[in-house]
């Protein structure tokens, strides 16, 4: 199955992709990707699906991870490629879904931002053929979007910010329309287990728009 398929290219946004999302959350998505170098150990084998222009991908190969990528945009992988030469920093990267990616597992797969782009029976089919690339004891790590929760402002405002987020996309076929996922319970159906949860706000005070999970295969 080819995740690109079915939604056009990243392409056409990969020059201001990276500063609009990080002027829109206020930071909080590259915050939320940061979060995950501290479940990274030097050394491991890490898997970057839908990594777009990368700043999580730089960080990982910095932190000294063997970092493997993937993205639809060659516009994408061109601007990563370009991150990682300043810096002299080495990754594998392929502009491709699935097809392409070696066949072995890795120790970390953090699809960041990348499942939200499908509708719900979509996004399983894809977390499902992405948990068969984590090595029984490593991880699976997701920055994306969080469902909404506590009070009715509280989940009214996370509708109503993340979905003003989606529309542009949806609008230039870039997303399907569809509720915030709740990737945890979605784990906890296929077996994973939550390790942990960490919850990223709005303007860093409201409401919890995103968030970094981990999660391994249950017992």
């Amino acid at each position: 199955m080819s995740a690109g398929k079915s939604l056009k290219s990243y392409d056409h946004v990969a020059g201001f992709y990276d500063l609009m999302s990080d002027a829109y959350s206020f930071g909080q998505i590259k915050a939320a990707k940061k979060d995950q170098l501290k479940h990274l150990q030097s050394g491991v084998e890490v898997l970057f699906v839908g990594c777009g222009g990368g700043l999580d991908v730089v960080a990982a190969a910095r932190h000294g991870c063997v970092v493997t990528a993937v993205d639809t945009s060659q516009k994408m992988i061109d601007k990563l490629e370009r991150r990682l030469k300043a810096e002299s920093l080495q990754a594998n990267l392929i502009c491709d879904y699935f097809q392409e990616i070696p066949q072995r597992q890795f120790a970390a797969v953090c699809p960041n931002f990348f499942l939200n782009c499908f509708p719900h029976e979509q996004m399983l089919q894809l977390l499902t053929q992405l948990l068969r690339f984590v090595q029984p004891s490593g991880t699976l790590m997701i920055a994306d979007v969080a469902p909404p929760d506590g009070n009715i402002l509280s989940r009214a405002t996370n509708r109503l910010y993340l979905h003003g987020a989606m529309l542009p996309f949806w609008l230039m076929g870039l997303v399907h329309w569809h509720p915030n996922h709740d990737y945890v319970q979605a784990l906890k159906d296929l077996g994973w287990e939550t390790t942990s949860i960490r919850n990223f706000r709005m303007m860093k005070l409201g409401p919890v728009v995103f968030r970094n999970i981990v999660a391994k295969l249950g017992g």
